[in-house]
């Protein structure tokens, strides 16, 4: 319904639509990062239908990450004329910001858009989205050529994880992951327990002296 409404509206002012423009994500496939690390992509958007183009419309947002931060490529800043400064706080997500411009002559069929890193601070594990949507509440991603308009879509996934052994989950291997293990310490070929199982660094289904190990060998104290 709201694909149909914005694409309307699109023909009430002339301007011919097309399904199709794509939005990827770099590095491709899910991101796995410990609590509080930022998560970075590059994004590259390339046409589908039309040939070029020449400006550029993009929302890109989460309802999920602490917060967002964008920063135009080298490529970009070199193909444009005109760059729209990234403007944050986009009504559309909850996190997101709206990025593009526009240029006299077509730049290309693809282009590397630019950075964006997503701030987890805050964040349990899970699997998280950002993406970028040609149908969104109140405004449109898309590419244009003249009065032709390439809409625009795309998407990651990333996951937050606590790193194994990591006990209370803040990043680092202190006196207080070690404070949980001796009552994991069961040795080789016992079933782990719920509550032990992130002390199974191998993981070979039980907690012996090599999981131990690798926690004494990557002790780093509080961070």
């Amino acid at each position: 319904m709201r694909a149909t409404r914005f694409i309307a509206i699109l023909m009430t002012f002339g301007a011919s639509v097309v399904l199709g423009a794509t939005a990827t994500f770099l590095p491709v496939g899910l991101t796995t990062v410990p609590p509080g690390m930022d998560v970075t992509f590059d994004i590259v958007l390339g046409v589908e239908a039309i040939s070029s183009f020449e400006a550029a419309d993009v929302v890109i947002g989460t309802d999920q990450a602490s917060d967002i931060l964008f920063a135009y490529a080298p490529e970009w800043d070199a193909a444009f004329f005109n760059i729209t400064p990234p403007t944050p706080d986009q009504p559309f997500y909850a996190q997101g910001v709206f990025v593009g411009g526009n240029n006299p002559v077509p730049v290309g069929a693809s282009l590397l858009l630019g950075t964006i890193t997503l701030k987890t601070t805050g964040m349990t594990e899970g699997t998280y989205t950002v993406m970028i949507n040609s149908a969104i509440d109140g405004g449109i991603s898309k590419l244009s050529r003249e009065h032709d308009r390439d809409l625009l879509h795309g998407e990651a996934t990333f996951a937050i994880k606590c790193i194994a052994a990591d006990a209370d989950c803040d990043g680092d291997f202190d006196l207080i992951d070690f404070s949980g293990l001796s009552s994991c310490l069961l040795g080789p070929a016992q079933s782990v327990a719920p509550q032990c199982q992130r002390y199974d660094t191998e993981p070979d289904g039980d907690v012996d002296m090599m999981d131990a190990r690798a926690l004494l060998v990557g002790f780093t104290g509080p961070l």
